[in-house]
């Protein structure tokens, strides 16, 4: 969408812009300035900031600001003059009306009957188009199956380096899930378990799990999985107060394992993120 106007605000303090679709924010001369893409601000190799907030006047303003080429104009009463992305302006715009987006554009909420993404390992190897789509199905809808995966302890690894890096806890890189004898997870056992979110009592959570089924030597065994965030929007829109309670208050986590293990947390049950 293009840039349409640019109104100084507050005698200098901040400006309005708005853009042909109708969306409008507001910036502060002062996060402007701070914010500017020029070389005498950002390096122009790395764009890492060449100078610091205590570099900038606390009462600097706004004396200029007009609409240019993909983006606005503007002059600050230290003499500086720096022009600034329109889409960069837009995707990082802090300032508007109503509430803010709870999910990013790219989520889609599902509910039971939803048909879960799949393709072949030997494929993702090989085509960078089909890779993309497999891994765009996660962002979309926080779930995909790969098919194809050599039946060996670790082999899950061959999905990883496709994309990232393992972050390794205390039980290894990786872990084989099997039936024990005095577990101390219930993983280990032949028992079903109902939906649930992993580790959260470790600080980070993990973010992206990937589970390998290798052999399955019993009747049962079907995996389930549940949108969380298409159960947290039902109890939004239906049980303000008690989703206020859920992401309000913090609940405790623990873990206490073999080797003396023992890992502890305290969040809400639901972590909003902080706009």
């Amino acid at each position: 969408m293009a840039l349409i106007e640019a109104e100084i605000l507050d005698g200098g303090g901040a400006v309005r812009l708005g853009w042909s679709d109708g969306v409008a924010a507001r910036f502060h001369a002062i996060w402007l300035r701070d914010n500017a893409r020029d070389a005498k601000t950002r390096d122009a190799g790395n764009g890492q900031r060449l100078i610091s907030l205590a570099d900038i006047a606390g009462d600097i303003a706004l004396t200029e600001a007009s609409v240019g080429a993909g983006g606005v104009e503007v002059s600050f009463s230290d003499g500086h003059r720096t022009h600034l992305p329109a889409d960069w302006l837009r995707d990082n715009r802090y300032d508007g009306a109503g509430e803010a987006g709870v999910w990013s554009p790219a989520v889609r909420l599902w509910r039971a009957g939803h048909a879960v993404a799949r393709d072949e390992l030997p494929r993702l190897q090989s085509s960078p188009a089909a890779l993309r789509d497999w891994l765009a199905a996660i962002v979309r809808d926080g779930v995909a199956r790969v098919s194809g995966v050599p039946t060996a302890s670790g082999s899950l690894e061959e999905i990883v380096k496709l994309f990232g890096h393992i972050r390794e806890t205390n039980y290894g890189r990786w872990f084989d899930v099997r039936s024990e004898v005095n577990p101390t997870n219930l993983a280990y056992t032949n028992l079903g378990l109902q939906a649930h979110t992993d580790n959260p009592y470790r600080d980070p959570v993990p973010g992206l799990q990937v589970l390998a089924c290798l052999e399955n030597s019993v009747d049962g065994g079907e995996s389930s999985v549940v949108d969380g965030f298409a159960a947290i929007e039902m109890l939004r829109s239906e049980d303000r107060q008690a989703y206020d309670v859920l992401a309000d208050h913090p609940a405790r986590f623990e873990y206490a394992g073999s080797d003396g293990v023992r890992l502890r947390s305290k969040r809400p049950i639901i972590e909003c993120g902080p706009d």
